[in-house]
């Protein structure tokens, strides 16, 4: 009896940690689930278990916070314990960490510092994080992958001989707001770049030459069936003999509409093996094995890089078929190396 008195007393007189300690103790002797508790109180399970075990150790008086010996530290053991609470968590926050030391073990650190140290023995780094879309299938990116590698396999000699013509398509779209970026200015005075309107946009269709490494733009205002089937035949007339292998999204206007009907002309009364014109897909929603993807990230890189010159977007616009003159691109992405130029 004296002890649940003077379980109350703290519950009624003491600072704020020893109350949640009290009350999640009183909880415990009610009979209450640890996980019930934990969630009632907004602390850990070990939190629940830690200060039950000290209270039927030393009584009521070691819920008391004690500032003495190495205030403001954890020990050896309290360390490990805070370092298995970070690994048990695929990610934390630091504030939910500097909760978690404070609520559990009374310690609060000065500097930001030491919890960054527990962070890094926890096993855990500073991490932007990513988008990730639920759709995304890594089945079905295999498999799609699988039977590009396939044609490309099938093709190789023809490839190489450049009777086959293999592009890798993508649409991008530049804004005149995409040059604005970061730069080195002074301090306490705004950098601003001059723009009418910064959501004015161009479509660009873009063709990476599988062989060469050559990249191929051209602008529509926008991209539909109509300008898919003008860039294609675009892209035909650079090797008019050569059959044509195409790789890309799964845009309704690759597929569907005015391109369809297109594809049906072309590849009339011919076997699959001779057709003029034969398109593979990549997964859908996996625009990440799309190399093209990079390059437009590359253009926008350079385009913030070079904001001050891009008074006009038309000026823009410009430097974006400046930029991918003569120039070759490279990639790490394996299904691209399948044979060496």
């Amino acid at each position: 009896m004296e002890k649940e008195i003077s379980l109350i007393e703290i519950m009624n007189k003491g600072k704020p940690l020893e109350i949640k300690r009290a009350t999640s103790v009183k909880m415990s002797l009610r009979g209450d689930l640890e996980k019930e508790i934990a969630s009632f109180l907004e602390v850990s399970v070990q939190f629940v278990r830690k200060w039950k075990g000290i209270y039927f150790a030393e009584g009521a008086s070691g819920l008391l916070l004690k500032y003495k010996g190495s205030e403001g530290y954890l020990s050896e053991k309290e360390k490990l314990e805070v370092i298995d609470y970070i690994k048990e968590h695929e990610h934390i926050e630091l504030e939910q960490l500097i909760k978690h030391v404070w609520e559990t073990y009374g310690v609060e650190y000065n500097s930001k510092k030491s919890y960054y140290d527990l962070l890094h023995e926890g096993g855990k780094s500073w991490k932007k994080t990513q988008q990730w879309n639920t759709k995304y299938s890594q089945e079905k990116v295999d498999e799609c992958m699988a039977n590009i590698k396939k044609k490309l396999l099938e093709e190789l000699e023809n490839i190489v001989k450049e009777e086959v013509v293999v592009y890798v398509i993508d649409e991008g779209h530049v804004r005149h707001g995409d040059s604005i970026g970061y730069v080195w200015g002074d301090r306490n005075k705004r950098m601003c770049v001059e723009m009418e309107n910064h959501a004015q946009s161009e479509t660009f269709f873009g063709a990476l030459n599988y062989l060469t490494g050559e990249f191929f733009i051209k602008s529509y205002p926008i991209a539909n069936g109509k300008n898919t089937v003008n860039f294609v035949e675009w892209l035909r007339e650079k090797q008019p003999e050569a059959r044509s292998m195409f790789i890309w999204d799964n845009a309704s206007y690759h597929k569907y509409g005015k391109f369809k009907n297109y594809l049906i002309e072309k590849n009339k009364g011919l076997r699959e093996e001779d057709w003029k014109i034969t398109c593979l897909n990549f997964a859908p929603n996996a625009p990440q094995e799309n190399p093209v993807e990079d390059i437009w990230l590359q253009l926008k890189t350079w385009l913030r890089k070079n904001y001050y010159q891009y008074e006009t977007f038309e000026r823009l616009i410009g430097d974006c078929y400046e930029f991918f003159k003569s120039r070759i691109f490279n990639f790490k992405k394996t299904w691209l190396k399948l044979f060496s130029v």
